[in-house]
């Protein structure tokens, strides 16, 4: 005989889901941090943001050109911050 789920009602339906809700905005972020410790983001938001300021102003080409550095190419102060 299959046993009936116990539904919660009230100020407990409200905390298990405010739990959960809790639990994933301090868990979601973890995959993608550790993702990020791999693999270089596409973009950045200073990159965006001055997409758009181009966009604004008229001026080509939108997306500014984006050179890749090596780690020993950046000073070591800049590594630390």
């Amino acid at each position: 005989m299959a046993r009936a789920r116990k539904k919660y009602t009230g100020w407990r339906k409200w905390a298990r889901r405010a739990v959960f809700a809790i639990l994933v905005f301090l868990l979601l972020p973890v995959p993608m941090v550790l993702v990020l410790a791999v693999v270089q983001p596409p973009t950045t938001m200073v990159i965006l943001d001055r997409a758009l300021e181009h966009i604004g102003n008229r001026k080509r080409p939108i997306f500014p050109k984006r050179t890749v550095v090596s780690r020993d190419e950046i000073s070591p102060y800049l590594r630390r911050a």
